[in-house]
Order: C-alpha cells, then sequence, then structure tokens
C-alpha cells in the first residue's frame, strides 16, 4: 500500500483498514450498536476531561501538547 497521508488517505481506505483491524481479533460481536453508541461516549469523556476547567488559551496550549505527543493528528 502507498504512503497514507492526510491528502491521500481516503475514508473508503480508512474504513477497510478499520474493518479489517476488527476482523483480525474477532471483535464483530461486541459491534453491536448499543456497545458501539456506550464506547464512544466513554472515549469521548476521557477527551473531554482533558479540557474540563481549563480556559480557551489553556486549552489550546494543551491542544498544541497533544499534537506534538501524538505526531500531528491534531489539526
Amino acid at each position: 500500500m502507498a504512503e497514507m497521508t492526510d491528502q491521500r488517505t481516503t475514508v473508503a481506505q480508512l474504513r477497510d483498514m478499520m474493518r479489517e483491524f476488527v476482523a483480525q481479533r474477532q471483535w464483530e460481536k461486541f459491534h453491536t450498536p448499543r456497545n458501539l453508541a456506550v464506547s464512544t461516549a466513554v472515549e469521548s469523556g476521557e477527551l473531554l476531561e482533558l479540557f474540563q476547567w481549563l480556559s480557551d488559551e489553556a486549552s489550546a496550549a494543551r491542544l498544541r501538547r497533544m499534537n506534538c505527543q501524538q505526531g500531528g493528528i491534531w489539526k
């Protein structure tokens, strides 16, 4: 597969990669609408906790630090 960059990678490619990842681990049985909704809420809560009670300026600074730590995924 060619190098995946933000400019070249399609949503379909990402979806296919996720399906393969899930299939390799036999996780399909856990991916019910309820489980996916609950898991999304839990993960969102963990992300929101990082910004709770911060000013807009402090939130922006934290996001910049996270971007550096995660290899630039937050644009």
